[in-house]
């Protein structure tokens, strides 16, 4: 049981999936700090590699509902070996019933230590571009904020404070030739893929632009395709769009 519970608090296996989003803005809203969070369905993903999707189970009490705030209670049972049902909750506050739901979800997946490093990663603050509401380079943030919390647990680990976190490296890897050869054979050229790429993709800003990234990426197979890649998404990013884009359905072959 404590080694199945154990494995939820590890770190190395969601550090890829951390969004970044603003808390506070500076007087004249050209800089903003951020803070680190996870997806549910991040969380819902984790629980079933570990548990299982038979395993865990989430059921949720309404404490309040106003038009400006929700109050949600979760409870998150997680069934280990034997059969022994273990049962942990939280409370979640939101502006309407689903950011209540997801709020209180999160936070009792944080009693098992699924997502509790995410307390401890620095807030950092970055260039915010206020008309659009968001990071100007929320790429370049995140990793920022996550050298800097792979920095100070390698100096406490280093003075035999703790031991050593998991390697984050593989948040910096490319995407793989297999992921390369998926995207360009298969992914891309989905039908509806465009507005996955404008909502995957920092520099995409609408559909016209989707377009013309497809163009460019399918343009031509010859020599590497990593550069092209990458000149327009992160890996991060890319991983995020694979995950969505499996989802839609395979493009037929054109009749001749």
């Amino acid at each position: 049981m404590e080694s199945q519970i154990a494995s939820l608090s590890l770190v190395e296996p969601v550090i890829a999936k951390v969004q970044i989003k603003a808390q506070a803005l500076s007087s004249d809203q050209s800089r903003a700090m951020a803070v680190a969070y996870l997806e549910a369905r991040d969380v819902a993903q984790r629980l079933d590699d570990v548990c299982g999707p038979h395993n865990w189970s989430d059921t949720y009490h309404v404490l309040q509902s106003t038009p400006s705030e929700w109050v949600v209670e979760c409870r998150l049972t997680v069934v280990v070996a034997g059969g022994h049902e273990v049962t942990k909750c939280d409370v979640g506050l939101g502006e309407d019933a689903k950011a209540a739901y997801s709020d209180a979800f999160k936070r009792a997946a944080v009693k098992y230590g699924l997502g509790r490093f995410l307390y401890t990663l620095p807030k950092v603050w970055g260039d915010y571009d206020s008309h659009r509401r968001r990071f100007s380079e929320p790429a370049a943030v995140r990793a920022q904020m996550l050298a800097a919390y792979e920095a100070s647990h390698s100096q406490a680990a280093g003075s035999g404070d703790n031991p050593p976190p998991p390697s984050i490296a593989k948040e910096t890897a490319q995407l793989s030739d297999k992921q390369l050869h998926w995207l360009f054979e298969d992914l891309l050229r989905r039908p509806g893929v465009e507005g996955i790429v404008q909502e995957c993709f920092e520099k995409v800003e609408n559909l016209s632009k989707a377009r013309r990234a497809l163009g460019y990426l399918l343009s031509d197979a010859k020599g590497d395709l990593r550069p092209r890649f990458e000149r327009v998404g992160s890996v991060e990013e890319w991983r995020k769009f694979i995950d969505m884009a499996k989802q839609l359905p395979v493009a037929l072959p054109a009749v001749p």
